[in-house]
């Protein structure tokens, strides 16, 4: 290896199991419901009526994260196992988690991938509480 920091294949799916169970070990799962048409736009942003649900996820779900990690348009973090199928614009509720938030939805604001030295970790989802229907 020329790079002193570069992992093994097998390093990499370690990292990559190892990460998948810290999340799974939260106990915190949420469906993911997909815009079936994109929505048109407004002063709050697009609405969407159709949604069909796309799966389960297991995630790490954040409440009261620090504020150099949550984002001005968000109310909580939650970090999904990498390769979870979810994406900006999905909506999730968390159907096992902490205290009080079962069946609380929320509107995927941004996903994005973390990696470290090449392994794919969690994918970070900035979360905004969704009071429609």
């Amino acid at each position: 290896m020329s790079n002193p920091f570069e992992l093994t294949a097998d390093e990499v799916a370690q990292v990559e199991t190892e990460s998948g169970q810290l999340i799974k070990a939260d106990n915190s799962t949420a469906t993911v419901y997909r815009p079936v048409v994109a929505g048109t736009g407004d002063f709050d942003g697009p609405h969407e009526s159709d949604m069909t649900s796309v799966g389960t996820i297991s995630l790490e779900l954040i409440l009261e994260p620090d504020s150099e990690i949550l984002e001005p348009d968000s109310d909580a973090i939650g970090n999904a196992v990498a390769g979870s199928d979810v994406k900006k614009k999905d909506r999730i509720t968390v159907t096992a988690g902490p205290t009080g938030t079962s069946g609380k939805r929320y509107r995927v604001q941004h996903a994005r991938p973390f990696q470290i030295f090449g392994a794919k970790t969690f994918i970070r989802l900035q979360l905004k509480r969704d009071y429609g229907t």
